[in-house]
């Protein structure tokens, strides 16, 4: 992907934070669970997937490299023979697993693997801080998708090649499907955010984000259930950089 260079900028503007983004917040109406539909009803009780694993993301990448939060080094991949293996065994493993998770958690998975993709803002698009912010406010959207359906193209055309948090978060999305988890629906509230220029010391725009997250359930494979408290007012902050088509996350860190 086309980073900027050290002296390029975005659209100038000054500093400046907004609390409750109005664009933001009329997403996240839109985005929010219907009654009985595919989004989710909202955990029973809840978990903490955002904040524990972006830094299980950022722990993991800082010693092993590229590594998933579930134990898998990205730059692994199987032997031809253990494809195979994997390949002749995913029809008994599947029934294996429905087994496991019984009627009642069967109908849960169900319901998130169906989750519709977010929907993203008009003004995504727009090489402005409106666009930076409904950009990252997408990418927390379909971060939750991910861990919902195991499906992370659209968050993947969206991430830097080099983010090494994207890479993570989506290695460990995709084994916690592949091995017949999931994580069942929570809400994602923006509660403000502060765009910065990109400067001579640092050629990307950056966003800091004030996060709450709902309480939330991580389903295993085999039926066990990961769960822990809300959490509010986390800050996330976005490295940032317009393509000239869209907005591309360079990297996420957690505060």
């Amino acid at each position: 992907m086309t980073r900027p260079s050290p002296g390029s900028r975005t659209t100038p503007t000054t500093d400046h934070t907004t609390a409750a983004p109005p664009a933001t917040d009329a997403l996240q109406r839109q985005n929010a669970p219907r009654p009985g539909g595919s989004r989710g009803s909202g955990p029973r009780r809840g978990g903490r997937p955002l904040a524990a694993l972006i830094a299980c993301a950022l722990a993991l990448a800082a010693i092993t490299g590229p590594t998933s939060c579930t134990g898998h080094r990205a730059d692994q991949d199987p032997a031809p023979d253990s494809q195979d293996l994997m390949t002749t065994a995913a029809a008994p493993a599947s029934a294996s697993q429905d087994t496991a998770l019984g009627d009642d958690l069967i109908a849960k998975r169900d319901q998130a693997r169906a989750a519709d993709p977010p929907v993203q803002g008009e003004q995504i698009n727009d090489d402005s801080p409106e666009g930076a912010t409904l950009s990252a406010y997408y990418f927390l959207l379909l971060y939750r998708y991910a861990f919902m359906t195991g499906s992370t193209d659209d968050i993947s055309a969206m991430s830097d090649t080099e983010c090494v948090f994207c890479r993570s978060f989506m290695d460990g999305a995709k084994k916690l499907h592949d091995e017949g988890g999931w994580v069942d629906y929570w809400d994602i509230t923006v509660d403000k955010t502060t765009y910065h220029d990109p400067t001579d010391a640092f050629p990307y725009v950056r966003l800091d984000t004030t996060v709450t997250t709902s309480e939330a359930t991580n389903h295993s494979g085999d039926g066990t259930e990961t769960i822990s408290p809300a959490d509010r007012e986390h800050t996330l902050t976005f490295a940032m950089y317009h393509n000239g088509t869209r907005w591309i996350v360079r990297e996420v860190k957690t505060q």
